[in-house]
């Protein structure tokens, strides 16, 4: 995806939805032992002391094993909705129309590239994306899952690198 980012002069934002895993509804129900933190509120519930008492969260968590195919189904619904299709080569990566009008999505769990020629395409994909979902945007692309984004639009030119990644190694 970067690649052909660099190699079609196209602009790299980068956003983070806050709170992902929070937007997806179970479908199932679950039961779980209500974390030590929160058992002081037993005191004011009908079951106060006692050991046995479970939650049945209503909306995905982050310590769920089934939350991030829950926010990954939450996510691909809504860039679908948008006019986004996922590429056969990898489900995480989303793509729009065509020529200038052109823009990809990929997502890493929730964290997000968004790329375009157009910056009023990509604002508007933003905008569309934060209808539903609070998100974080970050500007530019410059650092994501270790690896540090570098280019030069107007000579068509990017770079990556995991200096951090590899200093840190170096370090230990």
């Amino acid at each position: 995806m970067l690649a052909k980012c660099g190699a079609e002069g196209m602009e790299i934002e980068q956003c983070d939805v806050d709170t992902a895993f929070l937007y997806g509804k179970l479908e199932e129900e679950i039961y779980m032992e209500l974390p030590e933190d929160l058992r002081g509120l037993l005191e004011f519930a009908e079951a106060g002391g006692e050991d046995d008492v479970v939650c049945m969260p209503r909306r995905s968590l982050y310590e769920l094993k089934k939350a991030s195919g829950v926010w990954n189904e939450t996510i691909d619904k809504h860039l679908k909705s948008m006019g986004f299709e996922p590429v056969d080569a990898d489900p995480c990566v989303y793509t729009r129309g065509e020529g200038d009008d052109a823009c990809i999505v990929c997502l890493s769990v929730d964290g997000m590239l968004i790329a375009s020629r157009q910056k009023a395409v990509i604002a508007s994909v933003k905008a569309g994306i934060a209808e539903k979902f609070r998100i974080k945007a970050l500007g530019r692309a410059r650092f994501i899952l270790g690896i540090e984004i570098e280019y030069a639009m107007e000579r068509r030119t990017l770079g990556i690198s995991q200096k951090a990644y590899t200093e840190s190694i170096i370090k230990k």
